[in-house]
């Protein structure tokens, strides 16, 4: 996954590793403290976004205060507001699918602005509205970690993100 981002001389180190591949290892290190996503969260009301439908405005660009004033602008305004986040969750969702490696069905994340709601969606295959709440544990970990850590982090070239005990939380039946 290609994400944008510039590391600081003083953040890298020079090595045999970096010799031998060509780019700098990272000295940055994060640790992820999960932020369990639950279903109800995906919905909330447009006047006073929730902490997660606001983090995914932030992830698109967006403030709320921009989002609520063209809330109430008017219709049209609302309505091409919509598409907009929805284009720039398309590479979210590619992204997610990649992480996933899911190349039978397909996950898209989607955002419908409606009069009173803003809502969330996570749709799979011919899409398939999911109920977060009725996935397995490890795919919302996954998820989780996708939308609260990967897609917040600014990652170059050099960058590792080691997972501990990962398979732990997965379904392989």
């Amino acid at each position: 996954i290609d994400l944008p981002g510039e590391v600081k001389t003083a953040e890298l180190f020079e090595d045999d590793f970096s010799k031998r591949y060509g780019y700098n290892l990272s000295n940055r290190i994060y640790r992820y403290t999960q932020n369990r996503i639950s279903h109800s969260d995906l919905t909330c009301n447009a006047k006073s976004p929730n902490q997660f439908i606001s983090h995914i405005f932030s992830l698109l660009g967006y403030k709320n205060e921009s989002i609520i004033n063209r809330y109430y602008d008017n219709n049209d305004m609302r309505e091409k507001t919509e598409k907009d986040l929805n284009e720039k969750l398309r590479p979210i969702s590619e992204s997610l699918n990649i992480m996933l490696n899911s190349s039978d069905k397909k996950y898209e994340l989607g955002i419908r602005l409606e009069k009173e709601q803003i809502i969330f969606s996570i749709s799979c295959g011919d899409g398939i509205k999911l109920n977060l709440d009725h996935q397995s544990e490890g795919f919302r970990w996954l998820f989780g970690f996708f939308i609260n850590f990967l897609m917040s982090k600014k990652f170059v070239a050099g960058d590792m993100v080691i997972i501990d005990e990962f398979g732990g939380l997965l379904n392989f039946g």
